[in-house]
């Protein structure tokens, strides 16, 4: 009944203009969680115990950043029967993003956004979860800042209820909407986090092989426990900088994931995150060595079937494995 439900209120949602869909999306209250999470509980298949950083997930498919931002929408993991969802970009303080706001559906396998981290700051974040603890899928946060020593806050307000922490070094995070992509810069906010064992490097989206080493040399250095491959693709539209999600950049994710599997070994985690709209595209990131996968544009384009559908093809193949 989830699912069915779920598609009705997606289906006039998809058809608004995106930044009106975004807006009362992202307008539910915190306190609705639970009633919500009861009215659109779903059937899930069978929990295959999937063991990541000494925690069971119910399956390795979760919710990328960007939608869940401010952990009012954590009911939509469990309603999705998915093994994670990831809260943010969380930001130590309310943050209104970037002036100039785009969100646009370019073709039914894409989306483009720029919206500059829009946060209402970690102390709702938490309040917002507090309301709603999910049933069966963990949380995951995902950690900015415009400013480096952002990131050493957000790391000491943290609770255990967030399975890893993606560092997410790039999305347009400054005061000057640029990212804290390059090398040397990540390294300055590595230095600044305690040490942890929860720890997930996210990267930006790219093939540069150059670029990928620098990367797992900071994780290795470091003792973090992986790397998030990666974030939306740049692309620039109507004069700014903004972010390419969807299909067309699932064949650089997969670019991205096989490198890092040669570079990082086998035992560091990586998370594929871009362009998984199939099931059978998930299985690929996961035969290449992806350990967990997050989906995002596939539910703003073809709606909650689409990612049950990617959830329940993954169960089977990997019962069969």
């Amino acid at each position: 009944m989830g699912t069915g439900l779920l598609e009705y209120l997606w289906k006039p949602l998809s058809m608004l203009p995106p930044k009106v869909s975004y807006t009362i999306v992202h307008s539910s209250p915190g306190r609705l969680q639970k009633p919500l999470s009861r009215i659109l509980a779903s059937k899930c298949p069978e929990s295959l115990k999937i063991r990541i950083l000494n925690n069971t997930l119910t399956n390795p498919i979760g919710l990328a950043a960007g939608l869940n931002k401010n952990g009012n929408l954590t009911w939509l993991g469990d309603a999705l029967c998915l093994g994670f969802t990831v809260v943010g970009s969380i930001l130590p303080y309310r943050y209104k993003g970037a002036e100039t706001k785009l969100l646009l559906r370019p073709t039914p396998l894409s989306a483009v956004n720029r919206l500059g981290l829009p946060s209402d700051g970690i102390e709702k974040v938490l309040q917002n979860i507090n309301h709603y603890r999910p049933r069966y899928t963990r949380l995951v946060a995902n950690i900015a800042g415009l400013r480096r020593n952002d990131y050493k806050e957000l790391s000491g307000q943290l609770g255990e209820e967030f399975l890893f922490v993606e560092v997410n070094i790039s999305c347009p995070n400054t005061e000057e909407h640029g990212t804290f992509e390059k090398p040397e810069y990540a390294e300055k906010i590595l230095i600044g986090l305690p040490a942890s064992q929860r720890y997930l490097l996210k990267i930006p989206h790219t093939t540069n092989r150059d670029l990928l080493v620098n990367y797992v040399d900071l994780v290795k250095k470091y003792g973090l426990q992986g790397i998030v491959a990666g974030n939306t693709s740049k692309i620039w539209i109507r004069g700014f900088q903004a972010g390419l999600s969807g299909r067309p950049i699932f064949h650089g994710t997969k670019k991205m994931v096989v490198a890092l599997r040669e570079l990082l070994g086998e035992d560091k985690i990586i998370v594929a995150s871009g362009g998984v709209f199939s099931a059978d595209d998930a299985i690929e990131l996961l035969e290449n060595g992806a350990n967990l996968i997050e989906v995002l544009t596939v539910l703003l384009r073809r709606g909650p079937r689409a990612v049950l559908d990617i959830v329940e093809g993954v169960h089977r193949y990997l019962a069969k494995r």
